[in-house]
């Protein structure tokens, strides 16, 4: 028995010492940071792949000098039991910070972000080859492959957005968003869609014109993105629809045949007009069947809140401004204006060629 409390005094004696010494070493580590350790201060994007060991975590963060041990980093994931809790994407790691924080960050998830723009007006095609453009090589980013969730995930919009869509159009939010690496075709997308919810949802409770709902209300303001060039002029622009859609008369919107037409049109001539779609304004009365692009929030708002007027027709001025009439006779007027206007833009234009000074031309703005 006295031998046994011996060798128990000499095991405490042994052990205790080295618990504290152990707790001292656990407790530097723990405050110690690479910049102290190496003196040297360095921030450097680090890349966590999915299901990446923590080991080879550790070893990385070591290698790039933002750790002091990578046996301690394990030691304090596995402590925290955070070991197989931290999140893959890309980061960016300053070696001021422990060890204890470098393993918090790694468990809140990415802290580098890129940034997208997708502008007014744009339609899913020309969307998906902004975003596949804009956003290789971060990330792999399929702009066919987006297209095609656009087109498959109807229900998930008439779910998110309570409005019985046809179409994704019209509703890929124009916005600047903020993704990382983790992301990919289909979270853009829904990042999309929940943003147009965000920016709408107020809307959808207003009283519309001529019995619309609110999928009308997008229809005819992504028609209004298209013809307006000056924002102040969507209001009277979407009062000119409206009256004629209240008299029956056919819209004769030139963006519509160029979306049934699939390609952008700088010019339309006879032939342009006489193709057979649902989307030729100038051959079917009515609303086209969906929305021609996605318009922005202005657009949108402007066409609820139409100006009230007697106006049914406009012309583009040459400075992207529009004449507008009550009746087709003072619309022809206009109509000559610009042709004249047009005519003197390519007289200075020639008299510029011929010049040896170039001079500044100002170019029209698209007919509408």
């Amino acid at each position: 028995m006295k031998k046994i409390i011996i060798i128990l005094l000499i095991l405490l004696v042994i052990l205790i010492p080295a618990f504290f010494g152990l707790k001292k070493i656990w407790d530097h580590y723990d405050k110690l940071t690479a910049e102290q350790h190496y003196k040297l201060a360095i921030e450097k994007k680090i890349e966590i792949k999915r299901g990446e060991p923590v080991a080879e975590i550790a070893k990385k963060l070591k290698r790039e000098k933002l750790i002091v041990s990578d046996i301690f980093f394990m030691l304090m994931a596995q402590s925290t039991k955070t070991a197989k809790t931290l999140k893959a994407g890309e980061y960016l790691i300053n070696n001021n910070l422990t060890t204890r924080q470098i393993i918090e960050l790694l468990n809140k998830g990415t802290n580098v972000f890129y940034k997208v723009t997708i502008p007014e007006g744009l339609t899913i095609q020309e969307i998906a080859k902004l975003l596949a453009r804009r956003m290789n090589p971060t990330i792999l980013f399929s702009a066919e492959k987006f297209i095609e969730i656009c087109n498959s995930n109807l229900d998930y919009i008439k779910k998110e957005l309570n409005i019985d869509v046809k179409s994704a159009e019209g509703f890929l939010f124009p916005e600047t968003y903020t993704y990382t690496k983790n992301d990919n075709e289909y979270t853009i997308f829904q990042q999309m869609i929940k943003q147009f919810k965000k920016q709408t949802v107020e809307l959808q409770k207003n009283l519309y014109p001529l019995n619309f709902n609110f999928y009308d209300i997008i229809i005819l303001a992504s028609i209004v993105q298209m013809e307006a060039t000056i924002i102040d002029e969507m209001p009277r622009i979407a009062g000119v629809y409206i009256n004629r859609l209240k008299i029956g008369m056919k819209l004769e919107a030139d963006p519509t045949v160029i979306y049934a037409h699939g390609y952008f049109i700088e010019k339309l001539n006879y032939l342009h007009l006489k193709i057979d779609s649902p989307y030729n304004t100038y051959k079917y009365a009515g609303l086209p069947p969906t929305p021609i692009c996605n318009p922005g929030l202005a657009a949108i708002k402007h066409t609820i809140n139409y100006e009230q007027h007697n106006f049914l027709y406009f012309v583009a001025n040459i400075d992207g401004s529009h004449s507008f009439a009550t009746n087709i006779k003072d619309h022809n007027f206009y109509k000559n204006q610009r042709k004249i206007q047009l005519r003197n833009l390519e007289k200075q234009k020639k008299a510029a060629e011929k010049s040896p000074i170039k001079r500044k031309i100002q170019h029209p703005k698209k007919k509408r």
